[in-house]
């Protein structure tokens, strides 16, 4: 039954069909693989992204000295808070055990350097808090510790853990570079800046090495008796990820620009004026602030303080426009770049939709041509075999009759 369909499909189909159409037949399918190559390669070569580029801010309005010494007030003094120290828990590095790694070693030497430059007998390592009494001070056995702030231990390694740093000879390099900062001050102001170099870790270890240097670049220009500026920088700089290390960079730059004596207010100045002002904006207060000093000279030392205060005020207020427009700009340039994102996305899925199609033409004009191929080789075989059956049918008839 399948050899007389085979022999059927044969002689009223195959070979009644001219060799010119399963030419055709196999070009159409030669075509269709190379232009799946070509779509492969098309595919292969990397979508672009298209550019966006921000547009000008527009120029500030300035503030002259005029205006500025006709808004001008004396600065009014303020009484600093007292402050009170809680009780406090010692805490010291626990001992090295015997089975310690040579870099445990040395990250040990490094806290016990650390140790001798504040001692733990002195200055409380422990966490900080205070004894609460819920029943009166005449039950003393119901007394209980109130945490308000952990070692120091632990919050170093929990800075370790925050800047994933896993290895002691990481760990090893931060500390030295708090070693190198904290040894510039005097032992009683050393336990502050060690907690504030701690406070503004960062993310990664090259970025809370970065930060400590940073704050100990401003030791010669204020004072190596108080730790309460690098407690101040340390925490903006924690509170304010984006801006913080380049409003501090710049504090630094300019700091010597005020007399000694009014760089702790100048600094709460520059401060306080990114929070009123500038907050995500330091680029606007940097230039703002680049304008005030030619005119810092027609003030006294006194002054100088105040008359930043003033112009930060005044600036604000006659640039409020130009602050909306930037701000527009700034949202502009955003959409911007979401949208070229949007669209390099919808390009790369372009292209990969080319590449699976050039492989589907590829995979398909290979399969029809094999499978032609395979078609009249096969009957090809069958056609060839009956030959012969006839031939040899006609031989043997041929010697019966003889």
């Amino acid at each position: 039954m399948l050899k007389s369909l085979i022999n059927k499909i044969e002689e009223l189909y195959v070979f009644n069909i001219s060799q010119f159409f399963w030419h055709i037949f196999v070009a159409l399918a030669a075509i269709g693989i190379v232009g799946g190559v070509l779509l492969v390669f098309w595919g292969i070569i990397p979508a672009f992204k298209s550019s966006v580029t921000k547009e000008e801010y527009p120029p500030m309005v300035t503030v002259t000295a005029d205006e500025l010494k006709a808004a001008f007030a004396p600065a009014k003094r303020t009484e600093r808070e007292a402050q009170w120290q809680v009780p406090t828990q010692q805490a010291v590095a626990p001992p090295v055990s015997a089975e310690a790694s040579p870099e445990e070693i040395a990250y040990r030497a490094s806290l016990d350097e650390m140790q001798r430059l504040i001692p733990p007998a002195k200055y409380s390592w422990g966490a900080e808090g205070f004894y609460e009494y819920p029943y009166g001070y005449q039950y003393p056995q119901y007394a209980r510790w109130v945490q308000r702030s952990p070692a120091v231990l632990d919050r170093l390694e929990s800075a370790f853990s925050q800047a994933g740093i896993t290895t002691f000879s990481e760990k090893k390099q931060l500390l030295d570079t708090h070693i190198v900062v904290v040894r510039q001050f005097k032992e009683e102001a050393r336990l502050p800046v060690w907690k504030a170099l701690i406070t503004w870790n960062g993310r990664s270890l090259s970025q809370a090495i970065s930060n400590a240097k940073l704050l100990g670049t401003f030791v010669p220009k204020f004072s190596a008796d108080r730790s309460e500026y690098v407690t101040k920088l340390a925490t903006f700089g924690d509170k304010n990820p984006n801006d913080g290390y380049a409003l501090v960079e710049y504090i630094g730059k300019v700091i010597e620009k005020f007399p000694q004596e009014k760089r702790n207010d100048a600094l709460a100045a520059l401060i306080n004026a990114y929070h009123r002002y500038f907050n995500n904006r330091v680029r606007e207060q940097i230039e703002i602030t680049d304008s005030f000093f030619p005119m810092l000279t027609s003030f006294s030392n006194d002054q100088a303080v105040k008359a930043l205060q003033t112009y930060y005020q005044l600036a604000s207020e006659k640039n409020y426009e130009r602050s909306q427009t930037i701000a527009a700009i700034e949202a502009r340039y955003r959409a911007e770049l979401m949208r070229a994102q949007a669209e390099y996305e919808a390009a790369r899925a372009k292209k990969a939709s080319w590449r699976l199609n050039g492989l589907y033409g590829i995979v398909g004009g290979i399969v029809v041509v094999a499978t032609i191929a395979l078609v009249l080789v096969l009957l090809s075989i069958q056609r060839y075999v009956r030959q012969i059956n006839e031939r040899l049918n006609t031989t043997a008839s041929a010697t019966v009759n003889q």
